[in-house]
């Protein structure tokens, strides 16, 4: 699965920001109105925006608001005016055009080439990417949880396992397809999808389920 948008927490986790930051970029107009798009009450970015995010703060120790705002718009139209598949390619962080694009000279003492932020954002990208391919829901599976993909075993179950003390090598007794990466990939999603109200031990949250041995049995 190719992403074309992420979430507030997505966008943060990528831009090494804070939501609230993602925020404000979208609130104070920081970010240009076709990076990202407002749902109800969530808004989805296209993982450029986050790089263009993580720009505008990064940077303002340097150069005034005004300042940064032209270069992310300059930048904005001349991927605008590329082909829309090189367009889109861009903003979805599948292509990163010429390099030219990416350098700007908004006065003849500062020249910003902007290849740095499209480097460290498209490296957080690919781990959400590799998240997707561990990590999956589906309704018609353990009644929506977050599972392992491929298998029935909730991706909290395991977290709350290793909280508790239990090794990784005791874990891969019973289930060998977990990995180091994968944990991470886990406790990856586990940030950006975090559980709302006071969390629940498994029982309480599922009394259905009874877990014998670390397997879990659904009645």
């Amino acid at each position: 699965m190719h992403r074309s948008t992420v979430s507030t927490a997505e966008a943060a986790f990528l831009a090494g920001l804070s939501e609230r930051k993602i925020n404000q970029a979208v609130d104070d107009r920081i970010l240009p109105g076709n990076l990202y798009e407002k749902h109800a009450r969530n808004r989805r970015f296209t993982p450029m925006a986050a790089a263009f995010a993580k720009f505008y703060f990064d940077t303002e120790d340097i150069m005034v608001a005004n300042t940064r705002k032209t270069i992310l718009n300059t930048l904005l139209d001349r991927i605008q005016k590329l082909h829309e598949e090189d367009r889109n390619g861009i903003l979805m962080l599948r292509a990163t055009g010429r390099k030219k694009t990416w350098q700007i000279h908004p006065n003849e003492f500062i020249e910003i080439d902007f290849n740095s932020f499209i480097t460290d954002t498209k490296s957080r990208f690919k781990q959400l990417e590799e998240m997707d391919k561990v990590i999956e829901r589906n309704p018609s599976i353990m009644q929506g949880e977050a599972v392992f993909k491929g298998t029935r075993v909730p991706v909290h179950l395991v977290l709350e396992y290793l909280k508790a003390g239990e090794s990784l090598k005791a874990l891969q007794e019973d289930y060998p397809f977990l990995t180091e990466n994968k944990i991470e990939l886990a406790k990856l999603y586990n940030a950006l999808h975090p559980k709302r109200g006071r969390p629940k031990s498994v029982k309480l949250a599922h009394p259905e389920w009874r877990i014998q041995e670390k397997t879990i049995i659904q009645k």
